[in-house]
């Protein structure tokens, strides 16, 4: 019987304290690499909650400012709804994937654009349907735009969004409530799965239905549960929602195991790098920084009205020049050169030239007188009750006054204008093409002067 050294005896000690080592560090490292891994997901998921929440309420909120041009497109025409299917195709055109736009005056349903699909919904008494009058009325009683929803459409069987705002007028000093502007999204439509990665997560929104005690669930995609959970709100209009995420499983990772074992067999200490550098790479995160969209009337960088507000003056503006068969002129101008402003000097010049055109168009046009940035360095003058003589008038003046001003760094500065007049029966669109050619031809003439169109 050969006898065993103790020379070998250490040697097989060492080899069995080296696999033993070998095999501590590896499930050490899988240990490791598992809890960064872990620590790495969740904060993953945190983050594209909070993103995918916000590219929501980005995508609402461009949607619901709808409902607020109802409202405004309303008291600009006094509240005649005669002509609700004239303007209703403009405002429904502006932001894709609404369902339609209504107006329910005394909380009727009355008028629907478009119509077809939708004839179910008319003469729908939102403050006497027992099911839904809770938001209707909850919407009256604080004067505010309210969500309502998820609910299912009278009209079609469709889950969708509904967005209501209360209107009232002014009588004797006494608020009364003239009805409802509404826009209804299909739950589809929102585009949910636009705003989250379907390949690594499974989610649902819930929301907050004033006709219902309990929130609910306005669309889901995939069984939500799981370790790995996180959730964010959604500020809606009358109250919020909030977005849930899980991870999704991962089969490869049930195989790092096996793996992490193999490659600690060659080398422990390699591996073990490794998992620090995915660690330290996995908790790499970026910076999220976006803003909503501003929806008002002002035009951001110069305080005047923008282009949106202005058309629906114009609108207006040109219903009360048919009904009272007065004149109304249009004034343009586009600024000479501007381009090189921006070149030579900066955009911060350029801005500074832009500020100072609407402070000399705030001093200089009439009271009566609408004046908003058309876009870029071109600027629009609504004149109601003016003839074209005296709107070339105007438009010289205003010339003259932009010539002569000395603009920080000693800048001259002109401006090129068209004028037109509104033709009986003519859309306000042709009107602006009008006199856009007339600027067009002011420039090919040589800039800094008045075209006038007929």
């Amino acid at each position: 019987m050969k006898k065993v050294k103790i020379g070998d005896r250490y040697d097989y000690l060492y080899v069995v304290i080296g696999i033993i080592i070998i095999f501590l560090l590896t499930e050490f490292s899988f240990q490791y690499y598992s809890d960064a891994h872990d620590k790495s997901r969740n904060s993953e998921l945190n983050q594209h909650a909070q993103k995918s929440a916000q590219l929501i309420q980005e995508s609402i909120m461009r949607k619901i400012y709808v409902v607020d041009t109802l409202k405004i497109i309303l008291e600009l025409t006094d509240y005649n709804v005669a002509k609700f299917d004239d303007w209703a195709p403009r405002i429904y055109e502006v932001e894709p994937g609404i369902s339609s736009v209504q107006l329910a005056p005394n909380g009727i349903v009355s008028f629907i654009y478009p119509l077809e699909g939708n004839e179910k919904a008319i003469g729908h008494n939102l403050l006497e349907d027992k099911n839904r009058d809770d938001g209707a009325k909850l919407a009256i009683e604080t004067e505010e735009l309210i969500f309502i929803g998820p609910i299912t459409l009278i009209q079609n069987g469709k889950k969708a969004i509904i967005a209501r705002r209360p209107i009232f007028t002014s009588q004797a000093s006494k608020k009364i409530f003239w009805g409802f502007s509404i826009v209804v999204i299909e739950v589809e439509d929102i585009g949910f799965d636009d705003f989250v990665d379907e390949d690594e997560y499974h989610y649902r929104v819930l929301g907050n239905n004033p006709d219902y005690k309990e929130q609910s669930v306005i669309y889901e995609k995939g069984p939500y549960g799981g370790a790995f959970k996180s959730e964010s709100t959604i500020s809606v209009p009358g109250g919020q929602w909030v977005i849930q995420m899980s991870l999704k499983e991962n089969p490869d990772f049930k195989m790092m195991h096996a793996v992490f074992y193999l490659v600690g067999m060659i080398s422990a200490g390699l591996f073990s790098w490794f998992s620090v550098k995915k660690y330290k790479q996995a908790l790499e995160i970026q910076n999220l920084n976006s803003e909503l969209e501003k929806m008002n009337s002002e035009d951001a960088l110069t305080g005047c009205h923008n282009r949106r507000y202005f058309e629906a003056l114009a609108i207006r503006a040109q219903d009360r020049t048919i009904r009272d068969q007065t004149v109304m002129a249009i004034i343009m101008f586009d600024i000479d050169f501007f381009k090189h402003v921006n070149d030579q000097y900066g955009h911060s010049v350029g801005d500074m030239v832009l500020k100072k055109l609407a402070e000399i168009m705030a001093d200089n046009v009439r009271a009566s007188d609408d004046f908003a940035r058309w876009g870029g360095e071109e600027f629009i003058i609504l004149l109601p009750n003016t003839s074209d003589e005296e709107a070339i008038e105007i438009a010289e003046a205003l010339r003259r006054k932009i010539e002569n001003n000395i603009f920080d760094n000693d800048l001259k500065i002109t401006a090129s204008f068209g004028v037109t007049v509104y033709k009986s029966a003519e859309s306000y669109v042709d009107l602006f093409k009008r006199v856009d050619s007339a600027v067009y031809l002011a420039k090919e003439k040589g800039r800094n002067q008045v075209v006038y169109l007929s």
